[in-house]
């Protein structure tokens, strides 16, 4: 996961721990960043000359169910997705 992945951007006395985290690790020398599911993609923006990528791992994890339990019932009474926050689930 990215570290402060929310903290992308201030607002009112929010920090840019994010941001900050980024740029260190391109003064140490990271060239490429892969990170999975980061809460807002325009993360990236804190180091726009660096390659970033943002993984959603979600739809690779369905498909393995689906593939892999043959027996999987995808319907109401089966099966409840849920997630720690309301923006996970966009």
């Amino acid at each position: 996961f990215l570290y402060e992945s929310r903290q992308h951007r201030r607002s009112a006395r929010e920090s840019l721990d994010c941001a900050m985290a980024l740029h260190e690790l391109t003064q140490m020398g990271v060239e490429s960043i892969i990170t999975f599911d980061a809460h807002d993609p325009r993360v990236q923006n804190a180091i726009p000359l660096n390659s970033f990528e943002t993984v959603q791992p979600t739809y690779q994890f369905i498909k393995a169910l689906l593939k892999n339990v043959p027996d999987l019932k995808v319907d109401a009474d089966h099966l409840m997705v849920i997630s720690p926050d309301e923006g996970a689930m966009g």
